[in-house]
């Protein structure tokens, strides 16, 4: 028997979907051995890779799940590319989302990221979403993350915060998240008890996921190791490299909408207009045209344009919208709702396609 990373669904699932604890239908699809995909990445034809197409399209057949069905791998769904990756409605589009959740996962190992071991269907659960957020308009849920260490609980979190939502539906959307944020005594106890039962089952240190669902019942929806988990930086328990992310709760006037920017809002000297990059001495400049010496004060900087960045703060609507669709030269192009652009950790990524 083939032995999987950890992290891979194709460990943990068959340990834990006998313990009576709610979670989704799932069935795994293992690749064939010395399965090799990797030509679909130059657009060649690739006769294995349409076998494999054809096997995952009759399991969906035998599972009986209907649509939408949900998709992932062993280790990533890629849910913020929702529509293009993990949420399936159309079963003859499913080798592109395939091709995507491929893609993403070999990006990612180039990184010493993730494995990959075949894909997963899973019956897709009607989660109690309040808005969409990502490029993808990815549904955002009431969902919370617990640590369980050698079975017992260390801390627990919401999964979703202030500081790494991204094109956000809603114009409300802050003061839903914070209702999202509560979870009662009765609710805690309960996934508290789950929480250990999984982690007394697998042992070691892991990080758990539950899921609120639109009939207002939770299931647990995912794991993965401890140590390798996203950790908010605010939790005496984050490990040190999680703590070089802002709070979480790091959502100055500016309205800073990705966790994922190097320029801390601690450094950022100006971050009504969010202008500013630092030089090799890491003193301040304004990018808006040639570089200047920063002012560090809203007041006299010459690049503040009040209209534009009230609208970018504020998620523009019509009235308000100042935009020449230049979006590569704009100075706002990261935060802006409209633009193309957005933050990785890396790098900072077109989502246009060529």
């Amino acid at each position: 028997m083939k032995e999987h990373p950890k992290n891979s669904l194709f460990y943990w699932y068959p340990k834990i979907k006998d313990l009576g604890i709610p979670m989704p239908e799932t069935v795994m699809v293992p690749f064939p051995e010395e399965f090799n995909y990797f030509s679909i990445f130059d657009g060649k034809y690739n006769e294995a890779f349409n076998n494999y197409v054809d096997t995952v399209i009759q399991a969906h057949e035998d599972s009986g799940f209907g649509l939408p069905v949900f998709l992932r791998t062993g280790e990533t769904s890629n849910k913020h590319g929702w529509n293009e990756t993990c949420y399936v409605t159309e079963i003859d589009q499913i080798d592109k989302h395939i091709y995507q959740l491929l893609e993403f996962t070999e990006m990612a190992g180039w990184l010493g990221g993730l494995n990959v071991s075949g894909v997963v269907l899973r019956r897709f659960l009607e989660l109690d979403k309040r808005f969409t957020a990502f490029h993808g308009r990815m549904p955002v849920a009431k969902e919370f993350r617990f640590f369980v260490k050698d079975g017992k609980l260390q801390c627990w979190h919401p999964y979703w915060f202030p500081a790494c939502m991204v094109r956000p539906s809603i114009e409300n959307w802050f003061d839903i998240l914070m209702d999202m944020e509560k979870l009662d005594e009765l609710n805690l106890d309960m996934l508290t008890v789950w929480a250990e039962l999984i982690g007394q089952t697998v042992g070691g240190y892991w990080s758990i996921d539950f899921c609120k669902l639109k009939d207002e019942s939770w299931a647990m929806t995912d794991m993965a190791i401890g140590e390798s988990s996203f950790h908010w930086s605010a939790c005496e328990h984050a490990p040190e490299e999680m703590k070089r992310y802002d709070d979480p709760y790091a959502t100055p006037e500016g309205y800073k909408a990705t966790i994922y920017s190097d320029t801390k809002k601690t450094k950022n000297p100006c971050m009504t207009c969010r202008h500013a990059e630092f030089d090799e001495d890491d003193k301040p400049y304004c990018i808006v045209s040639e570089p200047v010496e920063c002012t560090e004060n809203v007041e006299s900087c010459e690049s503040y344009d009040p209209i534009s960045i009230r609208s970018d703060i504020k998620r523009r609507t019509e009235e308000e919208k100042v935009c020449d669709e230049d979006c590569a030269n704009c100075p706002v192009r990261y935060e802006c709702p409209d633009s193309p652009y957005e933050h990785s950790i890396e790098n900072t990524e077109k989502r246009i396609e060529p």
